[in-house]
């Protein structure tokens, strides 16, 4: 089925198909993933599976846009707003192991066996009907996919944080979005290798952006790689404003000076606000206009709407390892003899602003710095805090 979407999907652009063809679709893909996510059993970000569906959004959002750009329409910018939302959620829940997203819920043990077994069930009836007597098999299956979809559903109405952190689809609304935005700027991209969609809504607008994004990937490794290596400014200095001009350009004027951004793709491994908007001229580095100098830059997960908590939760949790260079030789120090250093953690840029902020949230709940910032802590934590 996801393929007969994807393939509808690429008729639709090879064919500058309509506005109602499109919206037809992404119905059709929204009943869909509502039967299949609770029956998606990918764990890890490299599933054929989760591509494809990235894909079918990220596809969604290059059409809309391109429509849009023709004859504006808030439908169409729903749907890119919708694509940047459920593409990235793809990624989190295959991210968020089952079993972790149960824990982290609440959900007792014996609930999360009993996940356990009729996930193994299903696949030991799948894996036995491919071998021969599929009729049979078949049957069976339809019968135990009966009894999951009963232990979805008590499970919806049992744990709704766990069912809407796995499963459930949010409603995106560009007025809703708008009107918690408060001066900010949403900007979000969709990734499709030789081609890229950014999308930015301030309060009283919206705008999309279509860009060449051929070769992005190796450029933003190159630069990444400069950074981690601790590299000087000069050298960071050209590909640094040669990747502001190829994403951030086409619609800096757009933006606001504070902007919460949803990457894609490889634009997650980019730290936008180290880029240069403009080619220094100047030997001294401190005069250059990075973005950092003039907007404070926010990755967020999701779109701002009206049913997030609010920001002014009184039990606050704070998560900043800040990436020292301190804090990666003690972390080091702590490793046993005999288990591997997490060499991403210690190749991690450092983010020393992201330490001074926890310590200035620390009155309204719980900030864990450096070494503290660790799993086992946001695990023990996470679930009974306001934000």
């Amino acid at each position: 089925m996801l393929s007969i979407v994807e393939f509808q999907l690429e008729t639709i652009a090879a064919e500058a198909g309509s506005a109602r063809e499109l919206l037809a679709v992404m119905d059709k893909m929204k009943d869909l993933m509502g039967s299949l996510w609770p029956l998606l059993n990918f764990e890890n970000t490299n599933s054929p599976v989760l591509r494809q569906i990235h894909r079918i959004y990220n596809l969604s959002a290059l059409i809309s846009h391109r429509l849009n750009r023709a004859s504006p329409d808030v439908t169409l910018q729903n749907i890119m707003l919708e694509a940047l939302q459920e593409s990235r959620f793809a990624t989190i829940r295959s991210t968020v192991q089952n079993r972790s997203a149960m824990q982290f819920a609440n959900v007792p043990d014996s609930l999360v066996e009993t996940d356990r077994l009729l996930r193994e069930k299903l696949q030991f009836i799948r894996a036995k009907g491919a071998q021969g007597d599929a009729e049979y098999w078949k049957e069976l299956e339809f019968e135990h996919i009966e009894s999951w979809r009963d232990f979805q559903r008590s499970m919806k109405e049992r744990y709704p944080k766990w069912y809407k952190l796995r499963y459930q689809e949010r409603e995106t609304s560009l007025t809703d979005i708008q009107n918690q935005l408060h001066g900010s700027a949403l900007l979000g991209f969709c990734y499709l290798d030789s081609v890229s969609i950014a999308v930015v809504v301030n309060e009283n607008s919206f705008a999309s952006f279509e860009m060449d994004t051929r070769g992005i990937s190796e450029e933003i490794q190159t630069y990444r790689n400069l950074i981690e290596s601790q590299a000087s400014p000069d050298e960071l200095a050209e590909p640094g404003y040669h990747l502001f001009k190829k994403l951030v350009a086409p619609y800096f004027s757009e933006l606001s000076a504070n902007v919460m951004i949803m990457p894609d793709g490889p634009l997650n491994y980019i730290n936008f606000e180290s880029i240069p908007s403009e080619l220094p001229v100047s030997g001294n580095w401190s005069d250059w206009n990075w973005l950092l100098k003039t907007h404070e830059i926010i990755a967020v997960n999701e779109l701002p709407t009206s049913d997030e908590r609010s920001s002014t939760a009184s039990n606050t949790l704070v998560f900043a390892p800040g990436f020292s260079n301190e804090t990666k030789a003690a972390y080091a120090a702590l490793v046993p003899q005999n288990a591997a250093v997490d060499t991403l953690y210690q190749r991690w840029v450092r983010t020393p602003w992201s330490e001074r902020f926890a310590e200035e949230l620390s009155g309204r709940g719980q900030s864990f710095i450096g070494l503290e910032a660790h799993k086992q802590n946001f695990r023990e934590y996470a679930s009974t805090a306001g934000l």
